[in-house]
């Protein structure tokens, strides 16, 4: 898989000049013909902000959609089912990731502008805490599907990934067994991350997206890679979640993880724990793949 920068699209599509960009969703809202970009903007609190588009290429300066107390609304997983109903996911991590507990929480809107006030999500993840997650609306099955890395309470490593599965976007269920671990390939060998997904109903099978890390000296060298696997064996497989077991071998090309050519790298602080990189100034770059 090689990635190459959208031609004519300017990159990066939006800056700041304080704090960071991180963790953005793109919705596409196929009766307006636009596509929405949701961001996070990181300073004194989280500011979450969309850009517009109705070709991909050109994009609107965008507005600040709403402000959440700093760690309070990480990774914006946007569903649009319809004009009037707009839903956000997202992480209140507290303290940061190294707080005791992060909880996934839901926003609605009705025109995917202004939005209500966070109410909790029941998401069972096997006794971790939900990190950066992606969340969509899978109409052939008639419910929602979320792609979630968890982490230990006091940790920022996110070492594995769940899926989980919600008929209401609030009581989750969660598979037994993880998508992805840390420690599965050598590019993922410290962690797993933000990662998305297809679901292909003509086949009953998933293509996955997984972006993830491993740390070479002070620095982490992130990549991503693909992989596609049946919706009965994503699933309804029953091996235990246990953080060190690796992922299963690959069965033929439907399991195995496909590393893409798109790759970067983060600094942490000497001695500091893996996933603790230190904070820089991000922009926010557009890829295409053939």
């Amino acid at each position: 898989m090689t990635w190459s920068v959208a031609h004519g699209t300017p990159n990066p599509l939006t800056k700041t000049l304080v704090g960071y960009l991180s963790d953005p969703d793109i919705v596409y809202a196929s009766s307006r013909n636009t596509l929405y970009m949701y961001y996070r903007e990181v300073s004194d609190s989280d500011y979450i902000h969309v850009i517009e588009s109705t070709n991909g290429t050109s994009w609107n300066a965008g507005v600040r959609i709403f402000a959440a107390p700093l760690t309070s609304a990480l990774s914006p997983a946007v569903v649009r089912r319809s004009h009037d109903e707009w839903l956000m996911w997202t992480v209140n991590a507290d303290s940061g990731c190294h707080g005791p507990r992060a909880k996934v929480e839901l926003r609605r809107s009705a025109d995917g502008m202004v939005w209500s006030d966070p109410e909790p999500v029941d998401m069972d993840l096997h006794g971790y805490s939900a990190w950066h997650i992606d969340v969509q609306w899978i109409p052939t099955r008639d419910e929602y599907w979320a792609l979630v890395p968890v982490k230990t309470g006091g940790s920022c490593a996110t070492r594995q990934l769940f899926i989980a599965t919600s008929p209401d976007g609030i009581t989750w269920t969660t598979a037994p067994n993880a998508v992805a671990r840390a420690g599965a390939s050598e590019q993922f060998r410290d962690i797993v991350y933000r990662s998305t997904f297809a679901y292909d109903p003509s086949a009953d099978a998933i293509n996955f997206w997984l972006s993830g890390a491993r740390m070479v000296g002070d620095k982490f060298i992130w990549s991503t890679a693909a992989m596609r696997r049946s919706r009965s064996d994503v699933f309804f497989h029953t091996e235990s979640v246990g953080d060190a077991a690796p992922c299963r071998a690959a069965e033929g090309s439907r399991r195995e993880l496909r590393s893409a050519v798109l790759t970067g790298h983060l600094t942490r602080a000497p001695g500091s724990a893996p996933g603790t990189e230190a904070r820089q100034t991000f922009s926010i770059p557009v890829f295409r793949s053939a």
